[in-house]
């Protein structure tokens, strides 16, 4: 029987026929979509890294969430700005980056902190990440880790610096410090150095071999 020949009714049953087997065939085709975020290896590194890792949209509205901080809960922090989770002055800093990020597709990195519950300051150095679907920025990564103890040692050091150097200031004895590797230099030394040589810091300073010629 040619087409010519066939009745309406049997074209139809011929069409639906091979629908079914396009249909089958389609369903056995492996899938070609792009990985999302329940893909196995993604998910694992987002769930397992140390670091805070967050999805926002262009307002900052947390999309998804790898982990939090204290008692909160990843599920309450979903659908809310991120930038409530920051002090007020880090938000700006973070804002401008999302903007950033939104606008030139370019990685943004910053610098963010807060107060947690304990009422204990953390700091945090941040890197906002574009992510594109079709050359379009549709939203940002932004991966967060936690230095609070780098910056807590770094004030420290800084803070027994200038006790050092008010009790060196005051100090009738001569309190130095001499640096010999992988240069000489003289790193401080106090003002009664004058008193008992008759030549000030500044020139012990240009010249590290002073005291020896001196003695």
């Amino acid at each position: 029987m040619t087409l010519s020949n066939k009745t309406k009714s049997q074209l139809i049953a011929e069409v639906k026929k091979l629908q079914r087997k396009l249909d089958l065939i389609e369903k056995k085709q492996p899938s070609k979509a792009k990985p999302t975020l329940k893909d196995s290896t993604w998910e694992s590194f987002f769930k397992n890294s140390l670091n805070i890792i967050a999805i926002v949209d262009r307002r900052g509205i947390i999309l998804e969430i790898n982990k939090v901080a204290e008692r909160s809960k990843v599920e309450n922090l979903v659908g809310k700005s991120a930038y409530k989770f920051v002090s007020k002055e880090a938000a700006i800093v973070m804002k401008a980056a999302v903007a950033k990020v939104f606008a030139t597709k370019v990685s943004q990195e910053y610098s963010t902190w807060r107060v947690d519950e304990k009422g204990v300051s953390r700091f945090y150095k941040s890197k906002a990440t574009a992510i594109k679907k079709k050359k379009k920025v549709v939203a940002a990564i932004i991966d967060a880790t936690e230095i609070t103890n780098e910056i807590t040692t770094q004030l420290q050091l800084k803070e027994n610096e200038a006790r050092f150097r008010a009790l060196a200031q005051n100090a009738t004895d001569v309190v130095f410090r001499y640096r010999v590797y992988p240069d000489y230099k003289q790193e401080y030394i106090s003002p009664s150095i004058k008193k008992l040589s008759g030549y000030s810091p500044e020139e012990y300073y240009k010249d590290p071999f002073l005291g020896v010629k001196i003695i």
